[in-house]
Formats: C-alpha cells, structure tokens, sequence
C-alpha cells in the first residue's frame, strides 16, 4: 500500500519533538506501507538528511521553501502542486498531513488522485488553543486583541481541514476533547508522541551535579521561551534563597536575545542546540517543564521520564499526559509552589529517586515509540480495508 507523507519539515531522527514523532512515524509505517514523504527543503542540510530518511526506505521529494523579500518564511505553492503530480503517478492508499496548515495540499491531492485516498490529519497540538492561553497572558491589552484576532483565523483553518479528513491523530484526550466540542462527527485516533527507551539509558559514567537543573525546549515555540524566562525571572531566584548554589543549564536551539543573555547569569548555562542532550539530562537532579500555555504531549518531560530524571511542571505541562502530582511528578502553577518544589526535590534524594523511577514505569508503559507506531500502522490497515 502507497501512502503520501506531507509535512513542512523534513522529519528527522534527532529534533523538536514534533519533527522526531513525523520521523518516528515514518519508521513506523514502513512496515506496513510504502512511504513518500513530501516536504520543503530550507537549506542544502536538508538534502543531506533526506539521505537518512531514505535509509530506512522510504522515498522523499523535496520542493524549495521561498521567502518574502523582508526574509520570513512564507508557504509556496509548489509543494502541493509537486504532491498533486505525485498522486498523479502513483495510486495512494492514505494522504497523512503532518499539521493543518499543511492541508493546502489535501484538495491538490484529491483532485489529481484516480481514487480517493484515505485523508488523515496528524494534529500534534491544537494550535488554536495554545494561542488563546498565550493571548490571556498577555499584559499589553493591543498586543493581546491583535493576537486574537490571528487566533480566530487559525481556528478557523485548523478546524476546516480538521473537518476535510477521513480521520485525525490527536496527541492526547485533552485535544481530541477540543476538537470534538467543535466538530462531533469527527473521527480520531489517540496517537502519542513516544520515544526509545534504551535511548536514554542513564550513563553510569556520568555523575550528578548537585543543585543541577534542566530545561529542555527549542525556542522557536513560544511556549518555551515564555517558560524558560518565567522560571529565571521569578522561580530561580526563589530557589536560590535556599540553594544559593542551583545552576539552570536551559537547553534548545535557537535562543533568541532574551534567552541567550541569561547566560550572562554564571549559575544559567544556554548552549544553544546540543546534538546529543543526554550528558545534561544524566547529570542533572531536577528537569523542569515550566510551562504557561500550550497543548499537547511535552516531549521535554517523556525524555527525563526516560531518563530516570525527576520532574516538576505545571498543569499545562502535564495535561493530557496522565500525570499525578506525587505520582510520578511534581505539579505547580505559581512561582512560589514550584521553586518549593524544585528545592524539595534538590534537597530529599529518595523523593528523586522514587519519582525518577516511577516517570520511567509510566514513560515505559505510554509512551515507547515502538508500541505506538505498531498500534497505528495496524488501524491504519483496517482502515483502508486492507
């Protein structure tokens, strides 16, 4: 069976969560249906990267991403004009758009298909709602309508392709919830965002920092740097009335001004991207997913489940995810209760210990890649009949 895989980014093994779950996802439905990822190239590393992709046997077309004179990214119509010649060519069981904003290429798609192929939109998050909670954090009332105003044209368009596909992956209850409260005739599946355990297997060679915290996000999502700089702004300081010595090493790729010069702080480490951010995660006590809007599965906080490494987050971090607070995390929403969190956790090492290793049952029991790819590409199959 023939699937058409169409995602802005090329997916890759190692990246933000969502590109690592299109990659993940790829591997898993490879098994089961041959793959044409259909994407945008945005630098000549893409092309290289593709090669990896192709390694593992599925086939990649990669079309030019244009950009506006003033250099910001803008979608071009090349993309669905390429997958349309491809449905041309070739009869595709299933069209899987990674992200709504990708479903300019379902009518493309369709109307160059000999038959109708099974539509699926993998939703990851729901876009619309992480705006609105950003928008309600707002203090400037300007900015905050000027944002709603955008929201409600997302919202829109979201829920619009939403309603064109034969079945939409939604990451977590909470989102499937959402949506159907807009579109109850919806079908869905619940498919999470995973990992490979033996990945993180903690280093034995590599020993705690004491006082060491973690935050991992990359920051072109909004969401992590109005975390990370909430944290440094009003939870650190609040630690360090306690652990004078905590150090914040604030891991991701593309820290804009605001971020980069916390690390004019000696005791706030900001690397930058980390190829590898498993040294960070082994040495570090404490991870943090200090986050005030979003939606969907946080990838930051199944990677220190993995890695047997504590973690304390808010309720939206831990939304849709099945977290207990004093299960296995710590869930705090003000500054005060979080820092007393995080200091609790630096200073009781059996506490660690006892919610490192339950994070890691769970993350076991929910979220291995391999049991999610294998549970979807068999539901696929009964979808298409086949």
């Amino acid at each position: 069976m023939n699937l058409l895989f169409v995602t802005q980014n090329l997916p890759r093994r190692f990246a933000s969560c969502g590109v690592q779950r299109q990659w993940h996802l790829v591997e898993g439905l490879l098994s089961d249906f041959d793959v044409t990822v259909a994407t945008y190239a945005h630098s000549e590393a893409d092309y290289d990267d593709a090669k990896k992709l192709e390694s593992l046997g599925a086939h990649v077309e990669l079309v030019g991403f244009d950009k506006k004179r003033d250099g910001s990214d803008r979608f071009s119509n090349r993309l669905p004009g390429r997958c349309a010649e491809l449905a041309s060519q070739t009869d595709f069981e299933v069209l899987l758009i990674a992200k709504f904003w990708m479903g300019i290429c379902i009518d493309p798609v369709l109307g160059a298909s000999n038959r109708r192929p099974l539509v699926i939109l993998d939703e990851v998050d729901v876009e619309w709602v992480r705006e609105i909670r950003r928008a309600e954090l707002m203090e400037d009332p300007g900015r905050r309508d000027t944002l709603l105003l955008e929201v409600r044209k997302m919202k829109d368009a979201e829920l619009r392709f939403a309603r064109a596909a034969d079945l939409v992956l939604c990451v977590t209850p909470a989102d499937e919830s959402v949506l159907r409260t807009e579109i109850p005739e919806m079908k869905s599946l619940i498919v999470p965002v995973g990992q490979y355990p033996e990945y993180y297997e903690p280093n034995a060679l590599v020993s705690k920092e004491p006082g060491s915290i973690v935050f991992v996000g990359h920051y072109a999502h909004n969401p992590n740097v109005d975390g990370i700089l909430w944290f440094a702004r009003d939870v650190l300081p609040k630690i360090r009335t306690r652990i004078p010595a905590a150090k914040l090493y604030a891991l991701g790729g593309g820290p804009p001004p605001e971020v980069a010069t916390l690390a004019n702080d000696p005791q706030i480490v900001v690397p930058g991207w980390v190829d590898d951010i498993r040294d960070y995660l082994f040495r570090a006590e404490v991870s943090i997913a200090p986050l005030r809007f979003g939606s969907g599965i946080k990838g930051k906080i199944t990677e220190a489940f993995f890695c047997r490494l504590p973690v304390v987050t808010t309720s939206i971090g831990a939304e849709g995810m099945g977290l207990a607070h004093e299960s296995n995390a710590l869930i705090a929403d003000d500054a005060e209760t979080f820092a007393g969190a995080v200091v609790e956790l630096l200073c009781d090492a059996p506490k660690r210990a006892r919610l490192a290793n339950a994070g890691y049952e769970f993350a076991v029991e929910r979220f291995d890649v391999r049991g999610i790819a294998r549970s979807l590409s068999t539901k696929l199959k009964k979808w298409t009949g086949r």
